[in-house]
């Protein structure tokens, strides 16, 4: 994707979860989240939206767990 020469942006969650929306979660930028070993899929979701408004995700990878 770094080659490809389009803005991306990788969202790398750890198992997910079928419970419900809690909008906390944590996010590392090009690394994986210290301890983070579950989120629920709609908090990824939400992380999805939030790192394609923040310019300092894009050509990253960005792990996120709650």
């Amino acid at each position: 994707m770094a080659a490809s020469g389009t803005q991306w942006t990788v969202i790398r969650p750890p198992m997910l979860r079928n419970t419900p929306h809690t909008g906390t979660y944590r996010r590392a930028i090009d690394a994986n989240v210290p301890g983070g070993r579950v989120i629920p899929r709609a908090d990824v979701a939400d992380a999805l939206l939030a790192s394609l408004k923040d310019p300092s995700c894009t050509g990253h990878a960005v792990g996120v767990a709650s």
